[in-house]
């Protein structure tokens, strides 16, 4: 099951899409299951996307505190 990382990190901004490549990289190189890191890989690309999300989305209406 091999994941693509390059639609994994497709349209994520260049910082995120070069810390998801080097962080797949290093976890070639300690020998972790591919499956271990495409769920790992998976959800840090979620991540990235909901950090890179305009903050006045409608999303964020939940989260700011009203005084």
């Amino acid at each position: 099951m091999d994941h693509d990382l390059g639609e994994m990190i497709a349209g994520l901004p260049p910082d995120w899409a070069g810390l998801l490549t080097d962080w797949d990289r290093s976890m070639r190189s300690r020998n972790y299951p591919e499956t271990t890191r495409n769920k790992y890989l998976v959800a840090a690309a979620h991540v990235a996307r909901y950090l890179a999300r305009p903050a006045n989305g409608p999303d964020t209406q939940a989260l700011r505190v009203r005084p």
